[in-house]
C-alpha cells in the first residue's frame, strides 16, 4: 500500500486538487515556481494564509495551522476516509487500486518489518567495510576519488565475499528466513539448497525513499568474473523501482532556488557530482528513465537536466526519454539534455577538468525541443523532395504525442520555422551536410576571434534589451499584468536587474493603481539611481512623452505600443539565447577538428544571433 500512495502522490499535483476548493490570490501566488495562496478553506479569513507548494507536495495554513498533502485535503474536504480519499484521487488519475482483502491486514506491519530489516542490513554493510573484509572495497573507493564524507553522506558499504554472512547474520537475530527474502535480501533456491545472499563481495549502495526510508540496495561488484557489474535489490513490497530515485531525499533536501535538479545514470556519477559540490543529484536504478520518476522530477524543479554519455548510447536514452516526455510536458515543465564528451561519464568528466567545468557544461545544456529536433535529423540525407518530405511527416507526426494543445501549438510552429528555414539551405547528398558551395570555409583562428568578439558584444547587447523591458514596465506599468508569465520566467543577467524586475511583479500583485505610486515604490525598495537611470532613458522618450498626463488604461494606442517595445526585446532576448546554445552545441562536436558542417552551423548562428541583435520585424 505505501508504494501505491508513493507513487500517487508523486503523480498527483495538489494545486489542482485543491483549486476546486478556493480561489488563487494573484498578488501572491507564483504559479511558475508552484507556490499558490488563497484564503483557508477550513477557517473564516479575510487575508489569504493558505499555501501550496507543488513541488513539495504539501498545504499549510498559517492560521488555523491545518496542514498535509493531497491525501489529507480530500479526506478533510469530502469527509472520507483516507482509504477512500486514496480512491478518489486514484480514479481521477486512471490508476488502479490494489485488491485489500481481510488477509491483508497486517500488511502494514509487514512493511514496517521490511523497512526495518533494511535499515539494519545497511548498517550490517557499514560496519563490514570498516573491518578487514572491507580493505579492498575502501582501496578501489579511494582509487575512484570517494572521500570519506561521501562514504558516510551516502552510508556506503560491503558485502563481505561469503556465500551466508548477511543470512546467518540476521537468523541469529531471530528474523526469519522468509522475510530476508521479502525484503530482497536472502535467495532460497527452488530445490530447496541452503539460501544465500543476494549480494556478496560488492560495494553497497543503500536506496531511500522520498520519505527518508531504507528500501534496498545496489551492489557494484569487485570481481572482474562477476556475471553482473552493478545488482539492484528485486522488487519487494516496499521497493518498485520504476518510480525510485537514488539520493531522492538528500538531494530534495539540498536543492535551492538557485540549483537545478540533475538526473544522472548512475550511483558513481550522482556521488561524483555531490563531490563537485552539485548536490541535488539522483538517478534511476539501472533502468530507462520512468514517466513516474519524470513525474518525481518535476516536482522538484521545472526543468530538471539529464546530465548523459556523449556516446550513442547516451543519445539513444535521450532520445528516449524526450519522447517519454513530450506527453506529460505542459507550460513552463520541460527537460534539459547535457551530453558529456564521448567515452566520458560525470565521474570520469569531473575527476579531468575540475567541478567548474562540470557546472558550465550543466549551464550549456540544450533544451527539449533541440533534442528533439537533432534526433530526428540525426544523420537523415535530405537530398530529395521525397526525402524532406519524409522527415517534415516524422517531426510533425512527432509533435502530435504532445498532450498540451498549448505547448503542442508552440512546437508546430517553431518546427515548422526550422523546416522552412532547412528548406533555404539544402543538404549535400554525400554527407547530409551543407552544400559546400554555399560559403567560404573560414580559418579556425577567424571563426574563433568572430565568436569571441560576437560574445562579449552579445553580453552587452543582453543588457541593452534587458534595460529596455525594465524601462518600458516602469514606465507604462499596465502591461504587465498582460505579459506576467514571460516576465516571471526571464532570468536577468545580473542581481540588480533580476531584483528591480521581482519588486516590480510583486508590487503589480498588489494591485496598485497609482503609476506614480508604483514607481517610487520601486526606487525605495531597489537602487534608486538604476531605476531613475531606466525612467530617464533616451530610448524610451517617444513612450515617456505619450504616457504623461494621460490616463494609460484608456489609450489604446500608447499600451499597443508599450506592449510592441515589450515583446519585441523579449523576442530578441529569447532569439539570442537561441543562437548562442547552437553555437555551443555546434562548438562541442568540434573536439576532432572542425567540419564544413560544425562551420556551416557557427556561422548561421553567429549571423542569427547578429540579427537578433540589430532587430527583426
Amino acid at each position: 500500500m505505501s508504494g501505491f500512495v508513493d507513487e500517487l502522490l508523486a503523480r498527483v499535483t495538489l494545486s489542482s486538487v485543491v483549486e476546486s476548493r478556493v480561489k488563487w490570490d494573484d498578488r501572491k501566488s507564483r504559479p511558475a515556481a508552484g507556490n499558490y495562496w488563497a484564503c483557508c478553506p477550513f477557517h473564516q479569513e479575510k487575508t489569504p494564509s493558505f499555501h501550496v507548494n507543488d513541488q513539495k507536495g504539501v498545504y499549510h495554513c498559517f492560521g488555523c495551522h491545518e496542514g498535509g498533502n493531497a491525501i489529507t485535503f480530500v479526506s478533510k474536504t469530502q469527509n472520507v476516509s483516507n482509504r477512500e480519499a486514496i480512491q478518489i484521487l486514484a480514479d481521477s488519475l486512471g490508476m488502479k487500486m490494489p485488491n485489500y482483502e481481510s488477509k491483508d491486514a497486517s500488511a502494514k506491519d509487514v512493511n514496517n518489518t521490511l523497512y526495518d530489516i533494511c535499515e539494519k542490513a545497511g548498517r550490517h554493510f557499514q560496519l563490514v567495510l570498516e573491518k578487514h573484509a572491507g580493505l579492498v572495497a575502501k582501496r578501489y573507493l579511494a582509487e575512484r576519488g570517494i572521500s570519506a564524507a561521501a562514504i558516510k553522506h551516502f552510508e556506503i558499504g560491503f558485502a563481505a565475499n561469503d556465500r551466508n554472512d548477511l543470512t546467518t547474520h540476521f537468523l541469529n537475530q531471530g528474523i526469519s528466513l522468509e522475510l530476508l527474502k521479502q525484503a530482497g535480501l536472502s535467495v532460497k533456491p527452488d530445490n530447496n539448497e541452503t539460501p544465500y545472499d543476494r549480494f556478496r563481495n560488492r560495494i553497497m549502495f543503500p536506496i531511500r525513499d522520498v520519505r527518508g526510508r531504507m528500501i534496498a540496495f545496489g551492489g557494484r561488484a569487485l570481481s572482474p568474473n562477476a556475471k553482473a557489474k552493478y545488482l539492484n535489490s528485486p522488487e519487494t513490497p516496499i521497493f518498485k523501482k520504476s518510480w525510485c530515485l537514488y539520493n531522492h531525499r538528500a538531494a530534495r533536501t539540498s536543492m535551492t532556488k538557485e540549483t537545478n535538479m540533475v538526473l544522472a545514470e548512475g550511483y558513481m556519477d550522482v556521488i561524483a557530482l555531490w563531490e563537485a559540490g552539485i548536490k541535488s543529484c539522483v538517478a534511476p536504478l539501472g533502468t530507462a528513465i520512468t514517466e513516474s520518476q519524470l513525474l518525481q522530477l518535476w516536482k522538484m524543479k521545472n526543468e530538471p537536466i539529464l546530465a548523459l554519455d556523449g556516446d550513442e548510447a547516451g543519445r539513444n536514452a535521450a532520445l528516449r526519454a524526450a519522447k517519454l516526455a513530450l506527453p506529460l510536458i505542459e507550460p513552463g515543465k520541460s527537460l534539459r539534455f547535457c551530453f558529456l564528451p564521448n567515452g566520458m561519464d560525470p565521474d570520469d568528466y569531473v575527476r579531468k577538468n575540475g567541478s567548474q567545468a562540470m557546472l558550465e557544461l550543466l549551464k550549456n545544456s540544450a533544451d527539449l525541443h533541440t533534442q528533439i529536433w537533432n534526433s530526428e535529423l540525426g544523420g537523415r540525407s535530405l537530398d530529395t523532395p521525397e526525402r524532406s518530405a519524409a522527415f517534415e511527416a516524422s517531426i510533425l507526426a512527432t509533435v502530435k504525442s504532445i498532450s498540451n494543445e498549448i505547448v503542442r501549438k508552440q512546437y508546430n510552429q517553431l518546427f515548422r520555422n526550422k523546416l522552412f528555414e532547412l528548406k533555404r539551405h539544402p543538404y549535400n547528398k554525400s554527407n547530409n551536410s551543407f552544400n559546400k558551395s554555399k560559403f567560404t570555409s573560414p580559418a579556425p583562428q577567424t571563426l574563433n576571434s568572430r565568436l569571441a568578439t560576437n560574445n562579449q558584444s552579445s553580453n552587452v547587447a543582453i543588457q541593452i534589451r534587458e534595460d529596455q523591458i525594465l524601462g518600458v514596465c516602469l514606465t507604462v506599468p499596465e502591461i504587465i499584468g498582460d505579459n506576467l508569465q514571460h516576465l516571471e520566467n526571464l532570468e536577468l543577467s545580473d542581481t540588480k536587474r533580476q531584483e528591480i524586475m521581482d519588486c516590480m511583479i510583486d508590487e503589480i500583485h498588489s494591485k496598485n493603481k497609482n503609476p506614480d505610486d508604483f514607481r517610487n515604490q520601486i526606487i525605495n525598495q531597489c537602487d534608486g539611481n538604476q531605476v531613475n537611470e531606466l525612467l530617464t532613458s533616451s530610448r524610451l522618450q517617444p513612450l515617456r512623452h505619450a504616457a504623461l498626463g494621460n490616463a494609460v488604461k484608456n489609450n489604446k494606442e500608447l499600451l499597443r505600443k508599450a506592449n510592441l517595445m515589450l515583446l519585441e526585446e523579449l523576442y530578441k532576448i529569447e532569439t539570442n539565447k537561441g543562437a548562442k546554445i547552437e553555437i555551443e552545441e555546434a562548438m562541442r562536436h568540434t573536439s576532432n577538428g572542425l567540419d564544413d558542417n560544425s562551420i556551416k552551423r557557427i556561422n548561421d548562428a553567429v549571423l542569427d544571433r547578429n540579427q537578433a541583435m540589430t532587430g527583426i520585424d
